[in-house]
Order: C-alpha cells, then structure tokens, then sequence
C-alpha cells in the first residue's frame, strides 16, 4: 500500500481535543509541533517546535497552538497574532502532507465551524 492510500477519505484538516490526543496519536503516529521547547514535554512521541520544523512535511501533523494561536484559530478573527506568532503557526499550519491536526482546549470556546472537529469514529 502507498502512503498516500492511508489517508485516502481522512485529509485535510481538523480540530482534535484534549481528551483525544491519545487516540489521534495512537492511529496516525503524528509529528507533534509545539510553539517552544519548553512545551514539548506536553507530548506524545516525536516533537518539534513549530520554527524548527521550517522546510520539513510530515503525512501527519499534531499542531499544539499556544493559548493566543487558539484563540484566532477557534474563537474570534478579530484576534491578531504578533508577527512571530503569526509565522509560526504559518509554518505549523503547512508543515502536513495529508493530515493535520489542532488540538483545542476545552477552556476555549469552539466557535469556529470551518475547521471540523476529529472523531474518532469518522477515520
């Protein structure tokens, strides 16, 4: 089987909560993206920071967006990012080949219907 064929049905982008890291981690085995190094012990598995990770792709991608970053992507447009901040979720964002995951805390608000939310029964 290809790798492409994998993630045939199951590519694109999706919100994925707290509670299930551990499933999402489990069945993709994702390269886990973090803002700084010291978020990585948050982890499951393999994990870069999202600077770091310029000029490489993964197939899977486990984004960890700081509160800020959560904000803009889950809540509110009107959230403006500073450059830096700005550009790393730029490279995170763009870092999958097939599967992108963004993990939203529960103390966040999810107003945000243009990214749909993991299940894992939908893969």
């Amino acid at each position: 089987m290809e790798r492409r064929d994998k993630y045939v049905g199951l590519k694109g982008v999706f919100a994925v909560a707290e509670d299930d890291i551990e499933l999402f981690t489990d069945k993709f085995k994702p390269m886990n993206l973090v803002f700084n190094r010291a978020e990585k012990s948050i982890v499951i598995g393999k994990c870069m920071t999202m600077g770091d990770s310029k000029g490489t792709e993964s197939d899977v991608i486990l984004l960890y967006p700081t509160d800020e970053q959560s904000k803009f992507l889950f809540n509110s447009r009107n959230t403006t990012l500073a450059e830096i901040t700005r550009n790393k979720l730029y490279v995170g964002i763009t870092r999958a080949r097939y599967l992108l995951g963004i993990v939203f805390k529960k103390k966040h608000k999810f107003s945000n219907n243009l990214i749909p939310i993991w299940e894992n029964s939908i893969s």
